[in-house]
């Protein structure tokens, strides 16, 4: 297989997982009856229905910060998806905004990650941003 077959192979590979994080986001928020939960709710429906649709995931996984090879700091990522490896930041705000988009990225590039999804529980609808 040419390493051009492989890249293809692997990125339809990370957008299907984001594919199945995003409605399985739309069915927690259905669920659960729409907003007016704190983000950990969110969170646990959450990974148990990437589990019912066969992602298994770790919540609350340490990432370690660097600044030039120190260690200078642990984030918490919510969500990590295995195989592919994924990010999910949860939010349960208004709106998304560049902040929290940011904070995803860091995490992202932190943990050696190609890919995240950043989920809003937002007061009308769940919205969702794929990263790459």
């Amino acid at each position: 297989m040419s390493a051009r077959v492989a890249l293809a192979m692997s990125v339809a590979m990370i957008e299907e997982v984001q594919q199945t994080i995003e409605d399985a986001a739309a069915e927690v928020f259905e669920q659960l009856g729409g907003a007016g939960y704190a983000e950990n709710i969110y969170q646990r429906a959450l990974q148990i229905e990437l589990k019912i649709r066969g992602l298994e995931s770790s919540e609350e996984v340490p990432c370690v910060v660097l600044y030039k090879s120190r260690a200078i700091g642990v984030g918490r990522i919510d969500l990590l998806v295995h195989e592919p490896t994924v990010v999910i930041e949860l939010k349960a705000i208004q709106r998304l905004n560049v902040s929290a988009e940011k904070q995803l990225k860091g995490y992202m590039r932190a943990m050696g990650a190609s890919a995240g999804v950043l989920v809003n529980f937002g007061p009308d609808a769940v919205e969702c941003k794929r990263l790459s």
